[in-house]
């Protein structure tokens, strides 16, 4: 009789342990996710800062009849460890065109690119440091004759869109 008692109550201690273990992980969890925000072009996270430069420009693709838009940022790394931008910048940004999602660019082979526009390019995938900053870029092909570019910002953690800003172009 004692032994059953005894092995209740032990079951009994052990639900509530992993009750309260589970609501503490989610609160931080919780609030991990909460730390995402996205004001004045600026998306801030516990790994990383995005500024947003809104200097973006249409140019030409390897693909016939398309055209790639170029979005630049300032990546820095607020992490422990390094990151590629680019791995940070597609957790939370995706383009659509006339409400279809977009997909990643690639570097024309014409050499219609800056070498600055192709520098952001490259350091979009280079891994950065902890504290370090550096000028990305991402992009996405469009095509030129179904308007403009909308660029949404999503805190995917909770499912909502955070922000979005539009890239009109010729």
């Amino acid at each position: 009789m004692m032994k059953k008692i005894y092995y209740k109550l032990t079951c009994i201690i052990l639900t509530l342990f992993s009750f309260i273990v589970f609501l503490n992980f989610n609160s931080i969890n919780s609030k991990a996710a909460t730390n995402v925000s996205y004001e004045n072009s600026t998306l801030i996270s516990s790994k990383a800062k995005i500024q947003v430069l809104h200097d973006s420009q249409a140019t030409y693709s390897v693909w016939a009849n398309h055209k790639q838009i170029l979005i630049r940022y300032k990546f820095t790394n607020k992490s422990s460890k390094q990151v590629a931008p680019s791995d940070v910048w597609s957790k939370y940004f995706t383009a659509t065109q006339k409400g279809h999602k977009l997909i990643t660019g690639a570097l024309a082979i014409n050499g219609s690119i800056s070498s600055s526009d192709e520098n952001a390019i490259n350091n979009s995938v280079t891994p950065v440091n902890q504290g370090d900053t550096v000028t990305a870029a991402a992009m996405y092909q469009i095509n030129p004759g179904k308007g403009p570019v909308t660029v949404h910002v999503y805190n995917h953690k909770h499912g909502k869109q955070i922000g979005k800003f539009v890239i009109n172009f010729q």
